[in-house]
């Protein structure tokens, strides 16, 4: 089985829009989202709660929808809408009141046997680790859970969302710290068995 999606550049969504240089930073920064298909939203500028009426559920790739957010909200966050709306699943590792999710996922993976496949990963502001996967077609849908593998350790998929690298709280930014988004790994089965 294949462990990872990749999105030919000759077959991604063209999506016309302003010179880039010209943009918002919402909308420069939506851009390489919508372009794949991955539903996104605006989020506060340096915060990370929705502005919109519906929040995560206003999520879209419309590029007429992205545009009007970008006049209204320049300096927004970006959110990613998980699960089916955008076939991603986040493993969102904290570090926060203590607790080492970053550390603390070596454990489980030791446990099971589960060795973690080459994908995109963004550093948080907390330096917190967020794991991009693609949901796989025999897992349905994936709930959101806390502290789920083990303490520090949540799942962000169905009905949930995370911030976006190109964000930032208090000056501090989300980043990438490895992979592209044209490669993002499958969940592994062992790992999807044990949330």
């Amino acid at each position: 089985m294949k462990s990872h999606v990749s999105t030919p550049k000759s077959s991604r969504r063209r999506v016309k829009f302003e010179k880039r240089k010209r943009c918002s930073r919402f909308l420069n920064n939506a851009l390489r989202f919508i372009e794949r298909d991955i539903s996104i939203f605006p989020v506060a500028a340096s915060d990370k709660f929705p502005i919109t009426k519906r929040g995560f559920k206003d999520a879209t790739t419309d590029a007429k929808q992205i545009r009007k957010w970008a006049r209204e909200f320049p300096n927004a966050n970006i959110g990613i809408k998980t699960g089916s709306a955008s076939s991603l699943v986040f493993i969102d590792l904290d570090r926060k009141n203590g607790v080492d999710g970053v550390k603390a996922i070596e454990t489980p993976c030791n446990q099971w046997k589960i060795k973690l496949p080459k994908t995109y990963w963004v550093q948080t502001p907390s330096r917190g680790k967020h794991i991009f996967f693609r949901s796989p077609k025999y897992a349905g849908k994936i709930p959101i859970g806390v502290n789920v593998l083990a303490m520090g350790i949540d799942i962000r998929a169905e009905g949930g969302y995370v911030v976006a690298q190109g964000s930032s709280i208090d000056g501090a930014n989300y980043k990438v710290i490895e992979g592209d988004l044209d490669n993002i790994a499958i969940l592994p089965r062992r790992l999807r068995l044990k949330t």
